[in-house]
C-alpha cells in the first residue's frame, strides 16, 4: 500500500520531493489496480480502463528510472518552485493528510480530495525537475496525464483530461 514516510528534518529537500513522488507513482498505480472498485465508473472503466492499464505498464520503468534523479535538481530550482523549507514541508505534510484521508474513508469525496490536492502540488515539483533531460516523453508530462485519466473514471468526476 501507498505510504508517505513520517516527515523528518534531518531529511534534505530532495529525499522529501524524492519520497513524495514515489507515493505519488504507487498511489496511482494502485488505484489503476483497483479500477474495479465502486469509487470508478463502470462505464467509463470498461471503455478506458485497460488502455489506461496499458499506458501505465509502457511508462513505468522511464517514471522509476527520471525520479531517481531527483538529486539534480538544483538548489536554485527548489526555491523557485516553493521546494524548499516550510514550503516544502507544508505541501508533504498536507498530502499524507489527504491520504490518510482516503486511505481511512476510501470513498469518492476523499479520493476526490486526495486527487485534487495532487493536482496542487505536481506543478512545483515537476517545474523543478523540467531541467533534467527525459528521454522521449518526459516522465513528469505521462505521469499528470495518467493521473487525469484517472480522474475521468472516478464516479461522478466529469474531468477534462485536457487541463
Amino acid at each position: 500500500m501507498a505510504e508517505l514516510p513520517e516527515w523528518n528534518d534531518r531529511d534534505g529537500e530532495r529525499k522529501h520531493i524524492e519520497a513524495l513522488l514515489k507515493f505519488v507513482r504507487k498511489f496511482l498505480k494502485e488505484e489503476i489496480d483497483r479500477l474495479d472498485s465502486q469509487l470508478y465508473d463502470r462505464e467509463r472503466v470498461r471503455e478506458f480502463g485497460q488502455l489506461l492499464k496499458d499506458a501505465w505498464i509502457e511508462a513505468e520503468g522511464q517514471i522509476e528510472e527520471f525520479f531517481g534523479r531527483v538529486g539534480e535538481i538544483p538548489d536554485s530550482a527548489l526555491k523557485a518552485h516553493g521546494l524548499y523549507g516550510s514550503q516544502l514541508e507544508l505541501k508533504y505534510k498536507l498530502t499524507a493528510y489527504f491520504w490518510r484521508r482516503f486511505r481511512d474513508r476510501p470513498a469518492v469525496d476523499t479520493l476526490r480530495d486526495l486527487l485534487d490536492w495532487i493536482n496542487k502540488i505536481l506543478p512545483s515539483i515537476f517545474g523543478a525537475l523540467a531541467g533534467i533531460p527525459a528521454k522521449g516523453t518526459s516522465p513528469a508530462t505521462f505521469l499528470d496525464e495518467i493521473k487525469k485519466c484517472l480522474e475521468a473514471l472516478v464516479r461522478g468526476m466529469t474531468a477534462d483530461i485536457r487541463r
